[in-house]
């Protein structure tokens, strides 16, 4: 991406930062207008991928995570299943998916990473859907 649209959501060169309310349409802008190279990551997200690559049973590992009524928990559905990884999310319809975005010029990136509806995990959805599973 250019400086300036780095610049046009507050981000800097070299900087990874939690997001918040303003940097939404960041989000939908680059799914929009940009051809973004979608993936599953974050410590958590990357030792679940690990360890079912190494499982000879599929959906034996599991995401547990809040995500949105949006194209993006779908996606990430979508990239979780062709890995075999069991996605067991509870759906916040009020908040987006959580993401995070790697924005690259050149060779130097702005990093911004937007908790949303993860912020709003129910600990009821361990007792009564993620234990079916246990």
């Amino acid at each position: 991406v250019g400086e300036l649209y780095i610049e046009r959501y507050g981000l800097q060169k070299n900087r990874h930062v939690l997001g918040d309310e303003t940097h939404i349409p960041l989000f939908r802008d680059l799914w929009e207008h940009h051809t973004p190279e979608l993936c599953n990551t974050g410590s958590t997200q990357t030792a679940i991928r690990c360890c079912q690559a190494l499982l000879d049973t599929p959906y034996a590992a599991a995401v547990i995570c809040s995500v949105g009524n949006d194209q993006f928990a779908q996606a990430m559905e979508e990239l979780n299943d062709a890995e075999e990884v069991l996605s067991l999310f509870v759906r916040i319809p009020e908040k987006p998916t959580g993401m995070s975005a790697a924005l690259c010029n050149n060779n130097e990136r702005a990093q911004v990473t937007n908790l949303a509806a993860n912020n709003d995990f129910p600990l009821d959805h361990l007792r009564f859907k993620v234990w079916d599973y246990v």
